[in-house]
């Protein structure tokens, strides 16, 4: 519908002829505002001056023709309406301008139709005007959506089953899959040169169920055509019309090699760690050289899971190699030729064995596949199902050394850390096949005691010497621990020399079992030494001591029939800070000892300063237990959310102590440990389930919506052997079963079998089982995920560090990814900003607990918290 007013151009060099024109628009009811253009130069400021709605123009006048005009106006103002208003034009010239742009023509003697034509014209015009707004609105927007599509990481695309072609390819597509997006138009064959062949099966399989449910998820590898393989994570769904006919496919498919290699990181060196606890204890256990060398390939094959593990000595040129002990059924007799190889030609041989023969260290090959290998047994370590291959060399003594080698199934299995476990184990093995060969040599005396079999002074100075150095490297500090057994003299005296000896022996065996048999020595007498290196050497030191003396002797010693209390007194030193060598440091040790002694105290550390905080320690623990008596502990209670919406899913109770004494609040840093190492924690422990039971089943009365609360559960509990009952009392008490306990992973690990039946019959009453600071421990995932859990929480180290690095992010989502594939719930723990919960929402973490929802705050607190949270 016109709107007025109309302005209208007319140009006619007929004055009269234009009046009538603009006469029967305005007697049509149209209020027009008009202009007439008698020539050219006037039509063209016309054009631009008075900007008309409508054109109205003659066809032919002197010096200045219609169809000219047309031009014009075309070219000036392109969507304005021209209509030609002439005395008489002919039907071929009428064709002639409407195909060149005029929307009607009208004669000037039947100017009737004039106001229909204007008014169509003008509708017309507004209406292709909107429709070009519309249109380059929509092609905007489709410009913007493809540009964000073609910036997505992830590949896109959307295959016609109609056309049976592609109708979109993102760019990403061909960074993801490493090809030109025009190798994608060929047909679905490429997929045959993509995927895998070992995947191809799975991929087949994602393709069918597509098609019969409508939704398909899967991942694979992707092999690029230069030969390197990615995974991708793949979910595609299928489009249908209005009738239900699958039309179209629509795929997005996203790199996820980093996340999955993180997970399988994780995992081998959850296999390296508990191979590495094997061996250890294999060597605790066989004194015997085959033996051990057997076991540890028996361990390699069962615990390690690899396909191939052998023990080399190498000692005189003429003795040359031999094989100790293999596992698997390679034929290593090439092994040893590789070995004699190596050691005929050190700096021609071309093996992973001459490699690291040669430099003294670990040598891999993380892919025999590769043609570049410098194995030259590949082709028959990949008939035998080996895939990475190491050689691992270490030292037994002056005149023999070895080599540990093993196969992994799975290329690249040896990166950085697990070379570095590897070389461990190694160097541990050798050592113990020194010790096992010392036996057996006359200079054995001249290094070990001969009573217990420790390193004697000498050795032991060596060892520690050692030990400093590798302290030195890495910047940590080292403990020294020297104690003499109180009152020794007295059991020769009452019991006779044989039970002096073996009390001795019985105190070597302790200590073989608690640091292992490169760590402890015999000094002279009843005198031994204890080196802890690394970075919590003091800690260590510290929780070696009790108030008796050393907490080694907390149980009794069976000696002649007898149990027999032995007490100890102990003096400590610490390097840097107590001296920089061997000698220096077990001296100030020894004159630590010598003051204990004279004081008649338990033990004394040579530094003052460490010997004052070691009396705090004990003056702390003597609070804590008038503090269990006084029921000084309460809860606080810290909110877990979901990173969704932020509604309440639960709170944490966390133990606080009110000291009379400082008159506020501990650190729980500074007393839960020393509850923990005086087994007080079990009772408090107690108290602190029954506590967040009654505390639940109060605001439950009082007509909140009383969310969960989560209690933490020491190891010391589990050990105990309590918790089953402490859980069944304190729901009977309170009538609340909102309660569910929170456990580390290496709480539960000590007695997998016991844990898993426990904490079954916990989780049959109705309480949820959290795992604790995951990702922190080394336990096997494999009996991590046998524990009837509910559900685990990602230690806020990992947390913390995502926003400064890419590594880290890789971690927490295959933690993510792995809660969701065993249907767990995932809680993010330490969040702090809201870049962190945003970056865990976007990895599709559920729920989180840190400073940015609330701090821990006491029950009163939470409630006025609980009615105020939006």
């Amino acid at each position: 519908m016109v709107t007025s007013p109309v302005r209208i151009l007319v140009a006619d060099d007929n004055a009269l002829d234009a009046e009538l024109a603009l006469r029967e628009l305005r007697r049509s009811g149209m209020e027009v505002e008009g202009l007439v253009a008698p020539d050219e130069a006037a039509f063209r400021r016309g054009l631009t001056g008075f900007a008309p709605d409508v054109i109205l123009c003659d066809f032919s006048f002197p010096g200045f023709s219609g169809l000219a005009a047309l031009h014009i106006a075309r070219e000036v103002v392109p969507r304005t309406p021209l209509i030609f208003v002439s005395g008489t034009i002919s039907e071929e010239k009428a064709v002639r301008a409407v195909r060149e742009g005029a929307v009607d023509y009208v004669l000037k003697h039947n100017l009737f139709r004039l106001p229909d034509a204007v008014t169509r014209a003008i509708d017309e015009a507004r209406e292709r005007a909107r429709r070009e707004v519309a249109e380059a609105q929509l092609a905007a927007e489709r410009e913007r959506m493809s540009a964000l599509l073609e910036n997505v990481d992830s590949a896109l695309r959307s295959y016609s089953l109609l056309e049976e072609r592609y109708h979109y390819l993102n760019a990403a597509t061909a960074r993801v899959y490493g090809r030109p997006l025009e190798d994608f138009w060929h047909g679905e064959e490429i997929w045959r040169e993509i995927v895998h062949a070992d995947d191809w099966e799975r991929f087949a399989v994602a393709r069918e169920e597509l098609m019969r449910l409508g939704a398909a998820a899967v991942e694979y590898r992707a092999v690029h055509p230069d030969g390197a393989v990615r995974w991708v994570d793949q979910r595609s769904k299928v489009a249908r019309d209005e009738s239900g006919r699958a039309i179209r496919v629509d795929t997005i498919a996203a790199d996820v090699t980093e996340r999955v290699q993180a997970a399988q990181h994780l995992l081998r060196v959850s296999r390296v760690r508990d191979l590495q606890a094997a061996v250890n204890s294999a060597i605790v256990r066989t004194a015997e050289p085959a033996s051990l060398c057997r076991e540890a390939c028996r361990i390699a094959s069962d615990v390690g899971g690899f396909p191939l593990a052998a023990v080399i000595t190498v000692g005189d040129a003429e003795a040359g190699p031999t094989l100790e002990a293999s596992s698997g059924g390679y034929e290593y007799d090439r092994v040893l030729f590789r070995v004699r190889e190596a050691l005929a030609d050190p700096k021609g041989a071309r093996s992973v064995i001459a490699a690291s023969l040669r430099a003294g260290a670990a040598a891999v090959a993380n892919d025999l596949t590769d043609p570049n290998t410098i194995n030259a047994e590949a082709p028959a370590l990949l008939a035998s199902g080996v895939r990475a291959f190491g050689s691992f060399p270490f030292r037994i003594d002056a005149s023999r050394s070895g080599l540990l080698i093993l196969g992994a199934a799975e290329r690249d299995f040896f990166n950085t850390e697990e070379v570095e476990l590897v070389t461990g184990l190694a160097n541990n093995l050798g050592f113990a096949l020194e010790l096992a060969a010392k036996r057996g040599h006359l200079d054995y005396l001249a290094n070990y005691d001969p009573v217990t079999d420790l390193p004697n002074r000498a050795l032991a100075l060596r060892l520690l010497e050692r030990e400093i150095v590798a302290a030195r490297r890495a910047g940590d500090r080292l403990g020294v621990l020297v104690f003499d057994l109180y009152q020794f003299a007295n059991v020769n005296t009452t019991l006779g020399d044989t039970a002096g000896d073996t009390l001795l022996r019985d105190v070597a065996q302790r200590l073989r079992e608690r640091v292992g048999p490169t760590r402890a020595a015999r000094l002279a007498g009843d005198r031994f030494v204890v080196i802890y290196p690394g970075p919590q050497a003091v800690e260590d030191v510290a929780n070696a001591l009790s108030p008796q003396g050393v907490e080694l002797f907390a149980e009794p010693f069976l000696v002649g029939g007898r149990d027999l209390r032995v007490t100890a007194r102990a003096g400590c030193s610490v390097y840097p800070e107590d001296g920089a060598e061997a000698e220096e440091l077990v001296q100030h040790a020894e004159a630590a000892l010598q003051s204990a002694r004279a004081a008649e105290v338990a033990h004394r550390f040579y530094a003052p300063e460490l010997d004052a905080r070691l009396r705090y320690r004990f003056d702390l623990e003597a609070r804590l237990r008038r503090a269990v008596d006084a029921n000084e502990f309460e809860l606080h209670y810290q909110p877990k959310v979901r990173l969704a919406d932020r509604g309440v899913t639960g709170v944490e109770a966390l133990l606080r102590w009110r000291d009379p004494q400082r008159e506020g609040l501990v650190s729980p840093a500074e007393f839960i440990p020393i509850l923990e190492e005086t087994g007080l924690i079990v009772e408090v422990g107690r108290w602190a389930i029954a506590e967040a039971a009654r505390q639940h089943a109060a605001w439950s009365r009082a007509g909140l919506r009383a969310p969960r609360v989560a209690v933490n559960v020491s190891v010391e509990q589990i050990r105990a052997g309590t918790v089953l009952d402490d859980v069944r009392c304190a729901i009977a008490k309170s009538g609340s079963a909102g309660i569910d306990l929170e456990v580390t992973e290496s709480g539960v690990m000590g007695n997998i079998g016991e844990a898993i039946a426990v904490l079954g019959a916990i989780r049959e009453l109705g309480v949820g089982i959290a795992i604790d600071d995951f990702g922190t421990g080394y336990s096997s995932l494999a009996y991590v995920f046998r524990l009837p859990i509910t559900s685990f929480k990602i230690d806020r180290s990992f947390v913390s560090g995502m926003t400064a690095d890419a590594n880290m992010v890789s971690i927490v989502s295959t933690m993510i990814s792995l809660g969701r594939d065993l249907g767990l719930g995932v809680v993010a723990e330490g969040v702090e900003t809201e870049e962190e919960a945003k970056l865990l929402r976007l990895l599709r973490c559920e729920e989180m607990q840190g400073f940015l929802a609330a701090r821990p705050m006491p029950a009163e607190a939470l409630e006025r918290w609980l009615t105020s949270w939006p």
